[in-house]
């Protein structure tokens, strides 16, 4: 989900929404997109504070503004890296941070920013998008002829390493838009917190204490056979794919999806499957693509594929359906979101947990929690920055059907394979342990 340890996540709505039984279908993926940016839109009506509020705290934010700005242009255009990225929240004030910016490859030194406080703006359950937006509106106030109205203290205060550089960066070219790297992290106490979408509010800490109580690989093999699979791995969105390494910008054109199943999100199924099995838990990977067909109808035709599979193999007792999230800011800003373990970028892992909320037939849906919670809290002991809340939600997404289900949110498309599948080989591992009942073996 470093270590700033003392933040909150920022919490983006994933834009590649799963389509359920109660849920209204929708027509393509597009609509799905059009639909993000409704959500986005009424999280700003919701978050807008009085004008009058926020012009006590003028000063301090055109600061903020200031530099802000200038670590988003050398981070966006390949001049500068952002390590750090985080908003938190703090005895209600909303604190920036902005750290280790790395000047270029080529030079270790970096240029920390001290916290900067945003009083009166309410962004607590905002997409990132809006930060930035509310940001760049700020600067723009910096940046105008009207000079006047900041005072000349804080002008003369600015220093030239935190001021905005004199020669700017060449704009994307039209129908461009940026792939930011951030951090999406959960910073709670062992990775525990949730993004909401229900009414429920279980206590994660209280299930941390008590661990789900697992069946063996030795008491499954005995009863069903020592070939039994006991995990199936299946892709509802299949053809969900990934940037290129290292990749800063990309055209509206370019296709995030693809039916080549050594491109997509079905090779990071396939890593996990791999270190699965050579740990001694037999495991199915199913490598049909449930929406190439179409994107519609693919949790219906992954639901009959998973109760075939459950029919025919009664051992199953663990179903993940992996995907690749689509965090996709309001203004086409694609977001990268990376842990930085020993030098490699790790792609961030989110756990779905589906309820009854929006009413399935999944009253055992706190089972399923009890697994998320698990790998969440054994993944943040490796590295505090690898997952991202856990994504509780109304809709059951097919995990009804065994006590062991979970959709895997394995990077996003700003995100590229290899990072992705550096990930999948984490969380692989973290099941195997779990699953075991052996201590994480990670170094």
């Amino acid at each position: 989900m470093d270590n700033l340890t003392q933040s909150l996540t920022i919490s983006s709505e994933p834009l590649s929404v799963p389509l359920n039984e109660d849920r209204e279908i929708k027509t393509n993926e597009q609509k799905d997109e059009k639909d993000e940016f409704e959500i986005i839109e009424n999280f700003r009506k919701k978050t807008t504070t009085d004008k009058k509020s926020r012009s006590g705290s003028k000063n301090i934010i055109m600061r903020a503004a200031a530099s802000f700005l200038c670590c988003v242009t050398l981070a966006s255009y390949g001049i500068g890296t952002v390590s750090k990225l985080r908003v938190f929240f703090e005895n209600g004030a909303e604190q920036l941070i902005l750290s280790q910016i790395v000047k270029n490859a080529d030079d270790s030194e970096s240029v920390k920013y001290d916290v900067m406080q945003f009083p009166q703006i309410n962004i607590s359950n905002s997409p990132l998008s809006l930060i930035l937006n509310d940001i760049r509106r700020y600067s723009e106030k910096i940046n105008s002829p009207n000079a006047s109205e900041i005072p000349e203290t804080e002008i003369s205060e600015q220093s030239p390493e935190t001021s905005v550089p004199e020669s700017q960066p060449e704009p994307l070219p039209e129908d461009f838009h940026k792939i930011i790297v951030a951090d999406l992290s959960s910073s709670a106490p062992m990775g525990l917190d949730t993004f909401n979408e229900t009414d429920y509010n279980p206590d994660l800490y209280a299930i941390a204490e008590n661990p789900p109580q697992l069946e063996a690989p030795e008491e499954l093999y005995s009863v069903y056979g020592e070939n039994a699979p006991i995990v199936l791995i299946i892709h509802t969105h299949g053809t969900e794919a990934y940037s290129d390494e290292n990749q800063s910008s990309y055209h509206e054109s370019d296709n995030p999806r693809s039916d080549d199943i050594t491109k997509n999100v079905v090779a990071v199924g396939a890593v996990m499957s791999e270190i699965l099995n050579e740990r001694g838990i037999n495991t199915i990977h199913c490598e049909i693509m449930h929406d190439k067909e179409s994107y519609v109808d693919s949790y219906t035709r992954a639901a009959e594929t998973i109760k075939q599979y459950i029919a025919e193999y009664p051992s199953i007792r663990y179903v993940f359906d992996v995907h690749r999230d689509s965090i996709i800011g309001s203004d086409k800003t694609k977001y990268r979101p990376v842990a930085n373990i020993d030098g490699e970028f790790y792609a961030q892992f989110m756990s779905v947990v589906g309820t009854d909320f929006k009413g399935a037939n999944h009253p055992n849906w706190i089972k399923n929690l009890e697994l998320a919670v698990a790998i969440q809290t054994k993944m943040n002991a490796y590295n505090s920055t690898l997952t991202r809340s856990i994504n509780l939600r109304g809709a059951a997404f097919n995990e009804q059907y065994t006590s062991g289900s979970l959709l895997l949110e394995i990077g996003s498309c700003g995100n590229s394979l290899e990072e992705a599948k550096r990930t999948a080989k984490i969380t692989a591992e973290t099941i195997a342990d779990i699953i075991c009942g052996t201590e994480n073996k990670q170094s």
